[in-house]
């Protein structure tokens, strides 16, 4: 069992920051890592084809090989988190599989007849229009999805009493240096351990103000915040 308090789901996605100071001497229970793992696979995929994977390693070695493929100030935050999680997209999860997983949730009643799915819709129809995607267009949407499952881990992290932090990396070299085949593309790289930073120093991170990135009906029209949600969100501890 996880041996964790229970935390507010408001005040885990309030608390959440990039941290970039890790205890390197305590390692991240396996428990707690496959619970971070496993937030990102149930996270939403189209089809449920689950084409955002990771590649998970502990070891110095593998370390040493990836920081000359980073920018400079990942270097230091590799080095202290205990765990580093390399996500990339699968395209072969979409071109060979997807329709076959469409048709599975057909028959489970996921996708249903009252929107306009049949078996034999995904079969003569889906299948051949999903597969002849560019792999541009791919990438695209299979990027997306990689968002969601990685803020699905990162918030399950974060409930756990651990630090993240994302970075990005030269993907050519990454794919090279972890063996990624053709048909799979580096995305981003995660560095997961316990915080060696007070998550209240210096409060929740500054955003733009809500009507700047937020508009009603078109661009341009922004849309207001509620002062009564606004306190709402603050008791709740996800606006600190």
């Amino acid at each position: 069992m996880l041996d964790i308090e229970r935390r507010d789901f408001f005040e885990v996605i309030g608390s959440r920051s990039s941290v970039r100071y890790f205890k390197p001497w305590k390692p991240v229970e396996p428990e707690k890592l496959e619970a971070v793992l496993q937030a990102a696979r149930i996270a939403s995929h189209m089809g449920n084809a689950n084409a955002v994977q990771a590649i998970v390693f502990t070891d110095k070695e593998t370390k040493e090989k990836l920081k000359p493929v980073v920018s400079t100030f990942n270097v230091a935050i590799i080095d202290m988190a205990p765990v580093i999680l390399i996500w990339f997209i699968e395209r072969d999860a979409w071109y060979k599989e997807i329709a076959d997983h469409l048709i599975e949730l057909y028959h489970v009643g996921a996708v249903n007849p009252s929107h306009g799915w049949s078996a034999e819709f995904i079969d003569k129809s889906a299948r051949p229009r999903l597969t002849s995607f560019p792999t541009e267009a791919v990438d695209f949407m299979l990027s997306c999805e990689s968002g969601m499952a990685m803020a699905q881990a990162q918030l399950t992290a974060v409930a756990l009493g651990l630090g993240v932090c994302s970075f990005a990396g030269v993907g050519p070299k990454i794919s090279e240096v972890f063996g990624l085949p053709d048909h799979c593309r580096f995305v981003w790289g995660m560095a997961i351990g316990y915080p060696a930073e007070d998550p209240l120093t210096g409060g929740q991170r500054k955003r733009k103000p809500f009507e700047k990135i937020f508009s009603r009906g078109k661009y341009g029209n922004p849309m207001h915040s509620d002062p009564k949600a606004v306190e709402m969100l603050k008791q709740l501890n996800m606006l600190q």
